[in-house]
């Protein structure tokens, strides 16, 4: 971090993934050396889990979700007729994945027409991932949430580009409320392969010691 950016009170790693998604986080102040996740989620009832469905469940002809990860299990959205289930929509913020399930004639499910409409499914996932983080951990501050330090943190897959689609997601992650405050800053991280990496290295420090990994954003030794 440069030196007249205050450091976070909140540092926030949110794991996107094409099934589930997952949320972990540091309050640095409190002098946190290890992350801890999210592991209540609506809709998951009284169970402990550390990760949400990426699903999202819409009414015919409407843009509106009516429901969102596990709430969109529940069989009266997953078998409702008049409804559509989004899921492992994920993969097709890349231009040539969305262009090649188009063209598959054996493709007979749902799935987005258009690069606008993956960019919607995106910023209402998400959208729903903000809200909850803001509500689940609003209360580790010492501030108000729209006046902290908080800096929120995104891996991306290996194989998206810089540009077109590292950016479009860049443009999303905001859209969808992520660094909407002075104070909250919105990053992309490592790539989904250096994060697991550094993980490895973290929880197996004798296999890799004096190594240094390219995603470390600091270079040093982990």
């Amino acid at each position: 971090m440069f030196d007249d950016i205050p450091s976070p009170e909140l540092v926030i790693g949110i794991d996107f993934g094409m099934t589930c998604t997952g949320v972990a986080f540091c309050n640095v102040p409190a002098g946190e050396q290890a992350p801890r996740c999210i592991n209540h989620w609506p809709g998951s009832g009284r169970d402990v889990v550390n990760k949400v469905p990426t699903i999202l469940v819409y009414p015919k002809n409407s843009s509106t979700p009516s429901s969102w990860g596990f709430y969109s299990e529940h069989p009266n959205e997953q078998n409702a007729e008049g409804k559509d289930c989004m899921d492992w929509f994920k993969i097709y913020l890349d231009d040539d994945k969305l262009r090649g399930v188009a063209r598959d004639p054996m493709n007979h499910g749902l799935f987005p027409t258009s690069m606008q409409e993956v960019e919607k499914l995106y910023c209402d996932f998400l959208g729903f991932i903000y809200h909850t983080i803001e509500n689940e951990l609003k209360g580790e501050l010492g501030n108000t949430w729209e006046d902290a330090c908080i800096e929120f943190i995104f891996s991306v897959p290996t194989t998206w580009k810089p540009v077109p689609t590292v950016e479009r997601f860049r443009k999303i992650i905001r859209r969808a409320g992520f660094g909407s405050h002075p104070n909250h800053r919105a990053e992309i991280g490592m790539t989904e392969a250096e994060a697991a990496a550094v993980h490895t290295a973290r929880r197996f420090p004798t296999l890799f010691k004096a190594r240094k990994f390219p995603g470390s954003s600091t270079g040093t030794q982990i």
